[in-house]
């Protein structure tokens, strides 16, 4: 999830219950503590250009944090292609295929955080 201000909440470690809907669930995020205190869910985005989009988050390890970058190309107005992803060491390098879709959402949890400012 995408905000305005640069902050990003990964939807990967978020999994929808079964039986709700993205928009239930995206309603019900703010009720849960767990999610906003976790590091591994909060990150940053910004844009080199008007084609690449490079998201940042932390990537807790054995006894270590380490920032974990996902490069994006911007293919449309709409979406974005992963490139790849990896630690800004180089480390656990993985290209990646996924295409993701801009779908603005009316309801969204706050994106404040102790972790971002």
């Amino acid at each position: 999830m995408l905000y305005q201000n640069g902050v990003v909440l990964d939807p990967h470690l978020i999994p929808v219950p079964e039986g709700a809907t993205l928009n239930q669930h995206i309603a019900n995020l703010n009720m849960e503590e767990s999610i906003r205190m976790d590091k591994d869910n909060w990150g940053i985005y910004y844009f080199i250009g008007d084609s690449i989009m490079l998201i940042e988050k932390w990537y807790v390890g054995e006894n270590k944090n380490h920032v974990f970058r996902t490069v994006c190309q911007i293919t449309s107005d709409t979406s974005f292609k992963e490139i790849y992803s990896s630690r800004c060491s180089g480390e656990d390098y993985t290209e990646e295929i996924a295409e993701f879709h801009f779908v603005q959402q009316s309801i969204k949890p706050d994106s404040a955080n102790q972790f971002v400012k």
